[in-house]
């Protein structure tokens, strides 16, 4: 069978666009993530996306798939796009992911500020603690205590993601196998062609110079015998083989070209997959990782919620050492769920690189950063510092505190229509016509210095 790894030029530039397409929207949902005032906007707008995305993404890699596989065996060609299927499936279940994880990062952030905030509140409280702590240190541990029972636990998420990584790493890892035997095959077949095409060059030309002999010889005699006449005839089919010596080197040449060129073809398809089983490694590595964090995470949480039932321990200095490793652990998770949903563009960018192309590399998807001091702390500062001078004037309407709480549940209830929304696009279904949810107009802990800028302008 005749078989080439080159792509008409005019199909190569035709998926080519088909492939910049694809990480043109990769690229685009991750700038408006990294850009988005909220980040509500931001996860809205990589849903819709998505959710464009699915069906040419889909036609793409059917493309894809068989170019990367043309004249190879049936089995190759439909383990190639089992392994499609299969890495869509993950990465999606990623793109799932990464959202609860920053949803969990934004509720434990709240939980260790209005820490930080009942530890300064009791250590400047001058009043007796067995009577009752301030009613302000009430309604903020009634909040953490809420926010903390309604913490997600995504360790099964985690271990599916892991398990799937896994699953999918093993197949790729076998397959590479199976490719590499292929390619051995194939090379082997275009050595031995190589090397019957040199052998009848060479017969044809030892029977061009016996048949070149022979018609001289013939030529040189004086009288016309039947000896010269045999010769003559004799030489007449040497030539006769030497032409045929020579069509089947023909021959045998365009055969080693094609296997050459499949041998190429095979070439593309294992770059393609040692670059899909990088990135798989990769991302059960940061999976790992996370499921670490998470787990850190849930004990810090656990360790300040016990001391939170007792005023005294709240006072002690080494809350606040508690309260930075404890937002520390969530800086890190939000940044390793960043480099995982990073990762995962940038393996779908390489699996759906055109055979002899550049692979396309796609931006860092970056989360707004976990605040160690809110400025909120400082809103309530300049708040009680104003009602003790007796400016009554300057008094907030809502106190600051019930300002971010307030901001924090609707943020909760936005994050809500998150998960129907990643309903919908599971189910193939355009989130564009969805209802994403309220947009929050501004994180939480600017809502109190909004309403104190509010009171200044008063």
């Amino acid at each position: 069978t005749k078989g080439t790894h080159h792509v008409n030029p005019q199909d190569a530039d035709e998926l080519q666009a088909e492939v910049q397409n694809v990480i043109e929207c990769l690229a685009q949902t991750t700038a408006e993530f990294n850009n988005a005032s909220s980040r509500q906007d931001a996860h809205s707008a990589a849903l819709a996306r998505m959710a464009h995305l699915q069906g040419p993404l889909r036609d793409l890699l059917r493309k894809l798939d068989t170019l990367y596989t043309q004249h190879m065996p049936q089995e190759r060609q439909d383990k190639c796009k089992q392994i499609s299927t299969d890495l869509w499936i993950i990465l999606r279940a990623t793109l799932e992911f990464t959202p609860k994880v920053r949803k969990e990062v934004r509720s434990n952030e709240l939980v260790a500020n209005l820490l930080r905030l009942i530890h300064h509140r009791l250590v400047a409280f001058e009043g007796d603690l067995e009577t009752g702590m301030p009613e302000e240190v009430e309604r903020m541990k009634s909040r953490v205590v809420e926010v903390m029972n309604a913490s997600v636990d995504l360790t099964r998420d985690t271990q599916e993601l892991d398990s799937n990584y896994t699953a999918l790493f093993d197949t790729i890892t076998e397959e590479i196998a199976e490719v590499n035997k292929l390619a051995a095959e194939f090379k082997r077949g275009h050595d031995q062609l190589q090397w019957m095409e040199k052998v009848l060059t060479e017969m044809c030309f030892a029977l061009a110079v016996v048949a070149a002999s022979g018609f001289v010889l013939s030529a040189c005699s004086l009288v016309v015998t039947s000896t010269a006449a045999a010769k003559a005839i004799g030489a007449r089919a040497v030539v006769a083989a030497c032409a045929s010596a020579a069509a089947g080197a023909d021959r045998i040449g365009e055969m080693a070209e094609a296997l050459q060129g499949v041998c190429a073809a095979t070439g593309h398809l294992q770059v393609r997959y040692q670059g899909l089983q990088s990135g798989l490694e990769a991302s059960t590595a940061l999976t790992a990782r996370i499921k670490n964090l998470l787990a850190n995470v849930g004990v810090d949480r656990e360790s300040l919620g016990d001391q939170l039932a007792f005023p005294e321990l709240m006072r002690l200095p080494a809350i606040e050492e508690s309260v930075d490793k404890y937002l520390d652990h969530l800086r890190q998770l939000l940044n390793r769920a960043d480099e995982l949903e990073t990762r995962t563009h940038q393996t779908l960018a390489n699996w759906v690189c055109v055979p002899g192309r550049d692979v396309q590399q796609v931006p860092p998807v970056r989360s707004e950063g976990v605040q160690s001091m809110p400025p909120i702390e400082a809103a309530l500062r300049e708040h009680n510092a104003q009602e003790k001078d007796g400016n009554v004037g300057a008094r907030m309407v809502e106190p600051p505190v019930e300002a971010a709480l307030r901001e924090h549940d609707v943020q909760d209830d936005d994050d809500d229509d998150d998960d129907d929304a990643w309903e919908i696009l599971s189910s193939g279904v355009n989130a564009q016509d969805g209802n994403v949810g309220a947009r929050m107009v501004e994180p939480p802990v600017e809502a109190a210095l909004r309403e104190r800028n509010a009171q200044d302008g008063n």
